[in-house]
């Protein structure tokens, strides 16, 4: 431990000099940072809106952007069609009035192809959960099989050790 206490003591006493040097460079960092995001601008949340009220929005504030279509997935068999399903980055974010947004929305055909894709994870689920059923149901079945004819053997037995008396 006193091999411990003067290690830590000598790097401290040899990084003292350091420290003023070290906080003016950190001090430097911050501010240039917070000077660099002094522009920024709150990007609007158009999260559900229908794309052309968010095309409108984003225009407004000059934003670049893009629309991109989504490719059917279960997860978007629910979604508003040619809605914003999501956006990037975020709304809300703080960001550089020269960010380059990306919208993406579901059209008719991307939804109808995502609802087929849920039933069909919808099928699967379920099937797989009869099969699960079924599994636990014959295990149960057997168990019950072997309880009974460990009962019956053990019955037999005491019978059998009765007569013999």
């Amino acid at each position: 431990m006193g091999k411990m206490n003067r290690l830590i003591k000598t790097i401290s006493t040899g990084a003292l000099p350091f420290v003023p040097i070290a906080l003016e460079q950190t001090v430097k960092i911050a501010n240039r940072e917070l000077e660099k995001r002094s522009h920024y601008v709150k990007l609007p949340d158009v999260r559900s809106l229908p794309v052309s009220e968010a095309e409108s929005i984003l225009q407004d504030y000059d934003f670049k952007y893009s629309l991109v279509k989504l490719t059917p997935n279960a997860k978007y068999a629910d979604v508003l069609a040619n809605h914003v399903v999501r956006m990037t980055p975020h709304g809300g974010a703080n960001v550089d009035p020269k960010t380059f947004i990306k919208i993406y929305y579901a059209d008719e055909q991307t939804i109808q192809a995502s609802q087929v894709l849920a039933e069909k994870l919808a099928e699967e689920k379920a099937l797989k959960k009869a099969k699960n059923q079924a599994n636990i149901k014959h295990i149960v079945d057997v168990t019950t099989k072997v309880s009974s004819n460990v009962t019956e053997k053990l019955h037999l037995k005491k019978s059998i050790e009765k007569d013999g008396e």
